[in-house]
């Protein structure tokens, strides 16, 4: 399957040579698209240098707002104009491992959506601490109840993506700026009958560089995932009997 790979990125140069190096390994043919967030580091420079001898190789620099979820966006509207079969999204600062990458594809070939969990028998993350352990499974649990999704991983970020499933959800209508983009994106496409299939990864935490995920940033996605469940709800109510009262 012709597949596009975004990574998107701020503050990612230590990372980048190692990541597009394995997914080059692992994905040969693939294109491979950095969404940069203007990062003061010089990760674009880093992109640039690398493309000139990888035409496949390639940079979105975002200038305007940050934000995880505007650069997601950006980041899938650009990757479909490549016209992909799918399109694969994962971190960049190494915590997803990229020989996932041919398995992770070939599920797409039988299913819309494919997504790497911690949460599945054989996956796990390492080097974090008990208690961002229990954030995340306690987070995924409540994200999964609100908006009734038959994933255990639903904050999973290593996941790909049918390119027609991505052109269906109205990803220009989507408003989030930070890391909920992920949640709002895959409760689109369950609501679409998106044919959802997980599979085990081992989560490795960053070795390099700091994690942008707050305590802040994280009450924000379960606040819009609270408002977005709460919208689905009326908008799957039965219409209301009119009442003749003449």
């Amino acid at each position: 399957m012709k597949t596009t790979v975004i990574l998107p990125t701020y503050n990612e140069r230590g990372n980048l040579y190692p990541l597009v190096h394995a997914i080059r390994h692992f994905l040969p043919e693939a294109e491979i698209l950095v969404v940069d967030d203007n990062s003061p580091d010089g990760t674009a420079q880093c992109v640039e240098e690398m493309a000139r001898t990888d035409g496949r190789l390639h940079l979105l620099l975002r200038r305007e707002a940050r934000g995880r979820g505007l650069a997601g966006v950006a980041g899938f509207l650009a990757a479909l104009k490549m016209q992909p079969d799918c399109v694969v999204e994962m971190d960049a600062d190494l915590s997803h491992r990229p020989e996932y990458l041919p398995h992770l594809v070939g599920l797409l070939a039988h299913h819309d959506v494919a997504i790497g969990s911690r949460a599945v028998p054989g996956g796990c993350e390492i080097g974090r601490s008990s208690f961002r352990q229990f954030l995340t499974r306690m987070s995924t649990r409540l994200v999964r109840t609100l908006l009734r999704l038959p994933v255990q991983d639903c904050n999973s970020g290593y996941r790909g993506f049918r390119s027609e499933v991505l052109r269906s959800i109205g990803l220009d209508q989507i408003r989030v700026e930070g890391p909920e983009i992920v949640q709002d994106i895959l409760f689109r496409a369950h609501r679409r009958g998106a044919r959802i299939v997980e599979f085990p990864i081992v989560f490795c935490n960053r070795t390099r560089g700091q994690s942008s995920l707050t305590l802040r940033k994280l009450l924000m996605v379960l606040l819009h995932v609270y408002r977005i469940s709460r919208l689905a709800r009326e908008k799957d109510q039965p219409a209301k009997p009119v009442t003749d009262n003449a």
